[in-house]
Order: C-alpha cells, then sequence, then structure tokens
C-alpha cells in the first residue's frame, strides 16, 4: 500500500475508486522483519488508517522468536529479533503477556478513537460555528500528517509512509494531539442535564 501511495502520490484515487465502486478496502499491513518498530504497528492502526479510505487493518497473529521471546538480543546477529503481538506467560502458558507491538497497536486504535470521535461530532453538529475550531484544527492536523509524494521521494526504505510519519511524530506530539482532541470533543459534546 505504501508503494501504491507514493506511485499514485496519495490515497485520492483509491477513495475514488471505492466510491465509484461503492466498496470498501481493508489491509493487511505485515511486518516483515524486526526492523519494523513497535511505533509503525501504532501509525498503521491509527494515523495511516485515518488518513487512507482503508477501513480496516486486519493483522495477522503471528509468532516470529529466536531463543526465548522475552530477549531480543539472543537470536543470530543480523537476522534476529523477535515478534509477536503476545506471548505465553512462562509461570502461566494459559495467560499471555502483551508485548511493545501490542501496546502500540493499542495505543493506535485509541488515536483513531479520538480523531473519528471528533470527526463525527463535527458532522453530527447543526452550528457549523461552534464546529469551525475543530474542523479547522482537524483539517491541518490532517494535512501535516499526510506525505506527500515530494515529501516521499528521497525516501528510500521500506514503508515510506510509515517513515514519513515516525520522523514527524514524537511521544510529546502524540500527547498533546489526543489532548487537542480531547478538548474539541469536550466542547462539542452533548450536554446531559
Amino acid at each position: 500500500m505504501d508503494n501504491f501511495y507514493r506511485a499514485a502520490g496519495g490515497f485520492e484515487g483509491l477513495r475514488r475508486q471505492l466510491d465509484e465502486a461503492g466498496d470498501e478496502a481493508w489491509i493487511y499491513h505485515n511486518i516483515r522483519g524486526s526492523f519494523y518498530q513497535a511505533e509503525w504497528t501504532r501509525l498503521v492502526n491509527g494515523y495511516y488508517l485515518w488518513i487512507s479510505p482503508l477501513r480496516v487493518h486486519v493483522p495477522w497473529m503471528y509468532y516470529s522468536f529466536k531463543g526465548s521471546p522475552f530477549d531480543a538480543t539472543d537470536g543470530p546477529q543480523g537476522k534476529g529479533g523477535d515478534f509477536a503481538y503476545a506471548v505465553p506467560d512462562p509461570a502461566d502458558p494459559a495467560r499471555m503477556v502483551p508485548t511493545r507491538h501490542w501496546e502500540a497497536f493499542r495505543e493506535g486504535v485509541d488515536d483513531m478513537r479520538y480523531l473519528k470521535t471528533l470527526e463525527l461530532l463535527i458532522e453530527g453538529h447543526a452550528d457549523a460555528g461552534r464546529t469551525a475550531a475543530a474542523r479547522a484544527w482537524l483539517d491541518n492536523l490532517r494535512r501535516d500528517v499526510t506525505p506527500t509524494r515530494e515529501q516521499l521521494e528521497p525516501i528510500e526504505k521500506e514503508s515510506p509512509v510509515l517513515v514519513f510519519l515516525g520522523e514527524r511524530l514524537d511521544g510529546p506530539l502524540y500527547r498533546r494531539i489526543r489532548r487537542q482532541a480531547a478538548e474539541h470533543i469536550v466542547e462539542l459534546a452533548p450536554v446531559d442535564d
């Protein structure tokens, strides 16, 4: 999908095709190696889906271990890296222990929940004046996290959209975006009497 995005210069062509066909698109963003950072798992399930016409990310639950699943450094050098969303607890194999990729997956879903909740509140609000600030904030955010063809062109790594997003976003910015989204949500949420 990243190669499609780069070649097409964005998701708009895909969005038009899906609208014309009355269809929806799902993605399976395969984690193919130890280079795949946990943050990218967050991005795929949050901002990547948000800027795209893709409706669902279907992860494939699989495991890849070299030695102990709790020690990513014990595999062969250069081929190492462990991956799993969760691993069996050594004390109780029926209980699963979440990993950084799982926590990142969960954070991405939460990022999407905040952004979509705000979008739905804006769409359902009758007073356009009250939604103007939130709409402008969302539009600016979408512009900031949507790479152009020119921004992706110099990225020669696999998953250039994720590389771009990972370079733009960091912990303090993730928190600030979520806090600002929450402030807009509170401002627009219906008040129960």
